[in-house]
């Protein structure tokens, strides 16, 4: 039984998501870097999706077997308005079902906020991996 559920768990697809890695040399990146970089030596499929553009680069190492997923639209730390807020969102709906993962880490509420919105109806469940309070979170619990 052990055994079975060891095989289970390494085949677990695991999407991680935040606004922008690139060359940030901060605390998140680190984290998440670092758990990205664990799941996969687990075993895990890893994906990462940030709202880089694409010819964005990691501060920190990841491993070559992480697929990357940079949106490329608009600029990540500016306020985004509607139109391109919808395009994100048809685009990340697209890239999700095309990676069907078992389960979503988001890093930062705003991006928790974001991919539950973009993802409604999707089944999918999301983990907030909060840098901060959790309990900053209990308004968005489900």
């Amino acid at each position: 039984m052990e055994d079975e559920q060891k095989a289970v768990a390494a085949d677990m697809k695991i999407l991680f998501v935040w606004r922008r890695i690139d060359m940030v040399a901060g605390g998140v990146e680190r984290i998440a870097t670092a758990m990205m970089n664990e799941m996969v030596r687990r075993g895990h499929q890893v994906s990462l999706l940030t709202w880089d553009r694409s010819g964005a680069k990691s501060y920190y190492t990841m491993d070559d077997r992480i697929k990357w997923h940079r949106l490329d639209m608009g600029d990540p730390m500016a306020m985004a308005g509607w139109a391109l807020r919808l395009r994100r969102m048809q685009k990340i709906r697209k890239t999700v079902k095309g990676d069907k993962p078992d389960v979503i880490i988001c890093f930062e509420s705003g991006i928790f906020l974001s991919i539950k919105l973009f993802l409604l109806g999707c089944g999918i469940p999301l983990i907030a991996a909060e840098r901060n309070a959790p309990s900053r979170l209990d308004f968005a619990a489900s």
